[in-house]
């Protein structure tokens, strides 16, 4: 997890979530560009595959320059962690379908980007996951009144795309917290610079890191970044506290490891 700094934005946003000792001193975040880590011997191995301890071990799942990206927007956004991931309908799906696993239904307002709309009616519902659509977000009461059981999360574009529509990120988030699930806000447009929705109680944020945040138009990337504040552990998200197989054995059995949500990723063998 990162460390939280008292240094202002500007700052944060040359140097947040990277420290140059860890690489050679480079001034600037080296492209790691390999498949895989040398780990030096099985116990550094074993410690690192089942989270225990941090490090890397293949590409796929975490590269040294990947973290530095992730560790600077979950710095910039105020959250305790972040998982980068191949565009932002990656970083809109994982979150998502991470919630909802299993089944469930998400709330969300009609004026949302058109590939957003596209997923939610014809992609979830083929996992179970059914989206209540209401035509204003800030309509508090036809919120509330789409909640219902099985609901896992209120999802919502911090300032819609393309209308520009901006939500009450601090009453939605009274509403869902209320029935104990989660806010995750699509904050693509304002970036951490102009907003920063956990400061108004929202839990998960997600971004289209294509559009403002790379700012070139050369790079497809998304993320997702955590609070840290809200408790999955509540009864509505048993696939966050069930435990999980892992290919490590222990005298021919698998060993179950507990995993534990953490940014947009399971980190297993903790608590």
């Amino acid at each position: 997890m990162i460390k939280l700094t008292e240094n202002k934005f500007d700052t944060q946003r040359l140097h947040a979530g990277y420290d140059p000792k860890e690489h050679l001193n480079s001034p600037l975040p080296p492209i790691y560009q390999t498949a895989a880590f040398a780990l030096g011997d099985t116990d550094e191995a074993e410690k690192v595959a089942e989270g225990s301890k941090e490090g890397f071990t293949y590409s796929r799942v975490a590269n040294p320059t990947v973290r530095a990206f992730e560790n600077r927007i979950a710095a910039l956004d105020g959250g305790i962690d972040a998982v980068a991931v191949g565009s932002g309908m990656a970083a809109v799906s994982y979150a998502l379908l991470s919630v909802a696993e299993g089944g469930g239904r998400i709330i969300a307002p009609t004026n949302l980007y058109g590939a957003s709309i596209d997923a939610f009616q014809s992609i979830f519902p083929k996992f179970g996951i059914h989206v209540d659509f209401v035509d204003d977000i800030n309509d508090f009461e036809a919120v509330k009144a789409a909640i219902k059981t099985d609901t896992k999360a209120v999802f919502v574009e911090s300032v819609a795309n393309p209308s520009t529509d901006i939500a009450d990120i601090e009453q939605l988030a009274t509403i869902a917290h209320q029935a104990g699930i989660p806010l995750i806000v699509d904050n693509t447009f304002p970036t951490p610079y102009l907003l920063r929705p956990f400061d108004f109680g929202a839990d998960i944020d997600v971004y289209s890191s294509t559009k403002a945040i790379n700012g070139h138009g050369n790079v497809v990337s998304g993320i997702i970044v955590d609070h840290g504040k809200f408790d999955w552990h509540n009864g509505r998200f048993p696939q966050f506290t069930e435990n999980e197989f892992t290919l490590e054995t222990e005298a021919g059995k698998p060993v179950i490891l507990v995993a534990r949500w953490c940014g947009g990723l399971y980190f297993p063998g903790s608590d």
